[in-house]
Order: C-alpha cells, then sequence, then structure tokens
C-alpha cells in the first residue's frame, strides 16, 4: 500500500523562508592547493584547521596563507606550538619580515607586520591543582 503524499505547499510558504549566505572569499594558496584540496585555500572570516601527517605540507600553507593575507593588508598572527617555525624559511616563501638586534641583549628577532608567539606550553599534571570532595 502506497503512502499518499499530503501538500504541505501553503505550510511552506506562510512560515518557511530561504537563506541568503555572503558570498566566500579565501585565501589564494595556488593552483596545486586547489587541485588537491578542492578550494583556493582557508576560508577568510572563518576559524580553519589544517590536519595531516608530518611532513604533508601544513605549515607550508599557513605560510602561504600568511604571505596572501599580508598583500591583502591583513595582519597574520601565529601561535606555534611544534617549535619547528623558520622566519628564514617563511621569508624565502614570501613572508614580509626582517631579521632585527635587541640593542639591549643583542638576541636576534624577526619585526614586521605580524603577530607571533611561541612560547605554547601544554597543561601537564603538575599544573593542575586537584580538589578532593
Amino acid at each position: 500500500m502506497a503512502i499518499k503524499k499530503k501538500d504541505f505547499s501553503s505550510i511552506k510558504k506562510k512560515f518557511s523562508t530561504s537563506a541568503k549566505y555572503k558570498p566566500q572569499r579565501f585565501f589564494d594558496l595556488g593552483e596545486q592547493f586547489l587541485d588537491a584540496v578542492g578550494v583556493p585555500g582557508p576560508a577568510i572570516g572563518h576559524l580553519n584547521m589544517f590536519l595531516g601527517h608530518s611532513d604533508t605540507g601544513k605549515t607550508t600553507a599557513l605560510v602561504k596563507t600568511a604571505v596572501d593575507a599580508q598583500r591583502r593588508g591583513m595582519l597574520p598572527v601565529f601561535i606555534i606550538t611544534e617549535q619547528k617555525w623558520s622566519f628564514e624559511h617563511a621569508k624565502l616563501m614570501g613572508f614580509e619580515c626582517e631579521e632585527v638586534v635587541d640593542e639591549e641583549t643583542g638576541e636576534l628577532d624577526w619585526d614586521g607586520f605580524f603577530i607571533f608567539n611561541n612560547n605554547f606550553e601544554y597543561i601537564n599534571k603538575s599544573q593542575i591543582i586537584s580538589t578532593n570532595y
């Protein structure tokens, strides 16, 4: 026995709306990224995550995104957790940064249109305060 399909067009017309989304914008990571992933790069204005095995191009994609962000006048922000960052390599890829010397300490650092933090620490057991109830 076939189930009879009801007509809900009047209810749909009364209560349903259509969704109008803003057009998506992406950072441009080049033709190879587009071919491999299906989008030109990370979406602008969204949280993006690169996942993958070691040495699969995650940091390269990050640097290329930062290069495109600088080109567009957008401030790149880096929070580095793996301690594998190289400003020298980023500069070779087109990232705008300059090596500077701290006049007080003599230490070398990097400066430019970006924010960089690699002081990330994992939470370990000794940092957790346990409470007994």
